[in-house]
């Protein structure tokens, strides 16, 4: 846009040029030549002030651009994170929290932490690689996630929601993993992908402690096929061990920070 209009105002400099030596007004000439300047100069400027806009537009809730700007990964999520501010701002307890769909846990983490909101943290970043960024929502202390979302046919969608029992966590670059605890009796790890372009899980692997239903070997795993089996509890705690060697720290911004 700003080529096209200097070339026009470019363009006009040459036709009063030509138009003053056709008809010898040296005076003319000068003063037309002068006038095209500035025009040049003030095309120039607004130019400038446009593309400033554009650089600077910030991306619209719905995810669309605005004045084709780039949209940046925050730029998606504004509707959920907007309501999530606004929810812990006002007060919100945990049943609001959950009636919206978020995670309960947050009134808890903003509550007993002396930096309230800036307790919970969020980052957006491609997990899966298929170039639509994911909306990770947990503690900042412990990055630990408590809320996830991807965008599907352009609208953000909620891919899983948990808290302290059953929480998630970056599982090496692009996998996570679900820590859950039902009790001293039975906790375990399962770990997903997320599938390009939707919010479907595709599972990878499990580990699990049972002893309600294997009291004598609760030590259990599966891989995609579902099928649990018993494990020595050698075995076992190597798999935990390289569950915990593959845990990913995640750098959250404060959810205060958020709009600013």
């Amino acid at each position: 846009m700003k080529k096209s209009i200097i070339v026009a105002a470019l363009g006009a400099t040459v036709a009063l040029t030509a138009c003053g030596q056709e008809t010898g007004a040296g005076g003319v000439l000068e003063n037309a030549q002068e006038e095209a300047q500035d025009a040049i100069g003030t095309v120039q400027g607004i130019a400038k002030e446009v593309q400033a806009i554009v650089e600077e537009a910030t991306p619209l809730s719905d995810g669309s651009a605005v004045l084709d700007a780039a949209i940046s990964g925050e730029g998606f999520y504004d509707g959920p994170l907007r309501v999530l501010t606004v929810i812990l701002d006002g007060g919100g307890d945990a049943e609001t929290l959950e009636g919206n769909g978020f995670s309960p846990d947050y009134y808890t983490m903003v509550q007993d932490s002396e930096e309230g909101l800036s307790r919970v943290g969020y980052a957006v970043f491609d997990l899966n690689s298929d170039g639509v960024p994911e909306l990770f929502i947990g503690d900042r202390d412990s990055s630990m996630i408590y809320d996830i979302y991807t965008i599907v046919n352009g609208e953000p969608e909620q891919v899983v929601s948990g808290g302290a029992r059953n929480r998630y966590y970056l599982q090496g670059e692009d996998w996570f993993c679900n820590e859950y605890s039902n009790g001293a009796a039975e906790f375990g790890w399962n770990v997903y992908a997320l599938a390009p372009g939707s919010k479907e899980l595709l599972f990878q692997w499990g580990y699990k402690y049972d002893a309600y239903e294997h009291e004598e070997n609760p030590w259990l795993s599966t891989d995609v096929n579902d099928e649990w089996k018993l494990i020595t509890e050698k075995a076992f705690n190597r798999a935990v061990e390289a569950q915990n060697a593959n845990f990913k720290e995640i750098d959250f911004k404060p959810l205060s920070d958020w709009g600013k």
